[in-house]
């Protein structure tokens, strides 16, 4: 099991506005591992509290018909959200291993009155390094999907190497966190989920990947990094806070890669979802170091829980 650490990590200088602890309570591999030529990581997870089950979202990679690329996958769980995951589907891929969609992955999903919006990173495989944000939309329960293309206004405004798009739905407006090129947090905003406004750069940690969570008033970024750099794979997973989804606190190690379980090796691509407000769980991707080819390989998805204590 990973370390926890119940006091704050500086990352990079920045407002802090909020500053609880967390003790870890629970860790459960959800699913895998997939195999030593395959991945899965990116989770996104939401329940659907009419239908009583939990719906996740993430990115394979794994061959299809003879061919190996990063689809988006939506599994379902009618239990606790931890195991018992059922076979997920594709929800979307490419038709071309020449189109710039090649390698869709790394899905976020908001649902705004009767339409659910998508937004993913895309990238042709022969130019893995220039990636895209995209968009698609679709009806519940979230199946069939109509993708739109690059998101409007921010691709190629910025341009090179984005990441783990976070959309949140607030007063009629679809916010989108994700990380840029930098490794900074931009955020953009839609009125209508297709046209966004020029992505602006807040201030917050530097990161190789992380998701924004708004919940009971505050916005969580969870994100994964190597501790003494970001551009080394990732061995940890920290949380940072904000009252005003722009300026986010310093970084807070929740827990590191240890020990010889399945996250032993590298833990990435934090998703943070909340059972209610005084249990947080941190879905992310895994392995133990089982990589010959490339660090992901090999991976498991699963889930820690934390009680959040006010300090």
């Amino acid at each position: 099991m990973g370390s926890v650490n119940k006091s704050a990590t500086v990352i990079v200088s920045s407002e802090t506005s909020i500053s609880p602890n967390y003790v870890q309570v629970e860790k459960t591999e959800s699913l895998g591992p997939i195999g030593t030529d395959a991945s899965q990581y990116s989770p996104w997870v939401m329940y659907k509290s009419g239908w009583g089950s939990y719906l996740m979202y993430y990115c394979k990679n794994t061959p299809i018909d003879g061919v190996y690329r990063d689809r988006v996958w939506r599994g379902e769980n009618w239990g606790d959200g931890k195991t018992g995951w059922e076979d997920g589907q594709v929800v979307i891929q490419a038709t071309s291993t020449q189109s710039e969609d090649d390698l869709s992955c790394s899905p976020g999903v908001v649902i705004a009155g009767n339409t659910w919006h998508m937004y993913y990173t895309a990238a042709n495989r022969d130019t893995p390094l220039d990636v895209y944000l995209y968009h698609a939309t679709a009806s519940a329960p979230g199946v069939d999907w109509q993708k739109l293309g690059r998101v409007r206004g921010i691709s190629p405004t910025l341009s090179g190497y984005l990441e783990t798009p976070s959309p949140l739905y607030q007063n009629g407006n679809i916010i989108l966190y994700f990380i840029g090129p930098d490794h900074g947090l931009y955020k953009a905003t839609s009125l209508d989920g297709t046209n966004f406004s020029s992505p602006v750069k807040l201030n917050a940690p530097i990161s190789t990947g992380g998701r924004v969570t708004f919940s009971n008033g505050v916005y969580y970024y969870t994100y994964s990094r190597e501790p003494s750099s970001v551009f080394l794979a990732p061995t940890a997973i920290y949380l940072s806070t904000s009252a005003d989804g722009i300026n986010f606190s310093n970084g807070q190690l929740l827990f590191s890669a240890s020990g010889s379980d399945w996250d032993s090796g590298k833990i990435w691509s934090p998703h943070t979802f909340f059972e209610n407000q005084s249990i947080m769980r941190i879905y992310y991707a895994g392995n133990s170091g089982e990589y010959p080819f490339w660090w992901g390989l090999n991976s498991s998805m699963g889930v820690r829980s934390f009680n959040i204590q006010s300090s």
